[in-house]
């Protein structure tokens, strides 16, 4: 989910001063790189090595700042959702303020509140007492977008059955919507995704208002997403 950092942000092997030179990231740098990234999907280092084919005591060996091939360092780089090269193309350098300034951007207008995965009613019966929902499903794959729309449909559906039924022929019953909800989850799931649910206050134009959040996550790029903690979310609704 974090895609704020970039190994053209660090300041390289040479001068930071001079814009025009190109610079190679360190491997001290690039242990740095990889272990941040590593760590922010919960991934083990035996999981980095499997999805970059490459073993586990390369991965020890790039962690700890020693230098390993071209190819094992384009391995990483691509299970780590970067681009072949980004580990050792030589590029324009940067000085250090630029490269704290985009790598804040990521960050502009949000804010991580703490997520769990959505699975029990109860979870469903707080997302469905919020005032307004947010679907993430920025991540998800193609074969997922049915599903989701199926779902973003539901919710508005599932919040005025509980909360204004006068129009329904029959008595509302709850359980049976948060069950719906969260067969509505599921079958994005069962398309190989992991959801994550999360609440919070945010301002909006009608005031401060509760958000509900689902996230999804793709499972075979980001097995770690199950033990993710925190979620980025719009700060302000406008």
């Amino acid at each position: 989910m974090m895609g704020f950092y970039d190994p053209s942000f660090t300041g390289g092997t040479n001068d930071m001063d001079d814009r025009d030179a190109l610079f190679i990231p360190s491997p001290q740098e690039i242990a740095a790189l990889v272990t941040a990234w590593r760590r922010s999907r919960n991934w083990k280092q035996e999981t980095l090595a499997q999805f970059a084919a490459v073993s586990l005591s390369t991965v020890e060996r790039i962690e700890r700042g020693e230098v390993v091939s071209t190819e094992t360092l384009d391995r990483v780089a691509v299970a780590l959702d970067f681009k072949e090269g980004d580990f050792h193309r030589p590029r324009p350098g940067r000085c250090i303020d630029e490269s704290l300034l985009q790598t804040m951007r990521f960050f502009e207008g949000k804010m991580g509140v703490p997520c769990v995965p959505l699975k029990t009613q109860p979870q469903a019966a707080t997302l469905l007492n919020c005032n307004a929902y947010l679907v993430d499903d920025g991540r998800c794959t193609p074969d997922a977008a049915e599903a989701i729309a199926s779902l973003r449909e539901n919710l508005g559906f599932y919040r005025s059955a509980l909360h204004d039924p006068m129009g329904l022929d029959e008595p509302v019953k709850k359980r049976e919507i948060y069950t719906s909800l969260l067969a509505d989850v599921q079958a994005v799931e069962r398309r190989g995704h992991m959801a994550l649910h999360a609440t919070y206050d945010a301002d909006s134009r009608f005031g401060r208002v509760k958000v509900a959040v689902i996230a999804f996550f793709p499972k075979l790029t980001d097995p770690g997403a199950a033990k993710r903690e925190v979620v980025f979310v719009p700060a302000d609704l406008g």
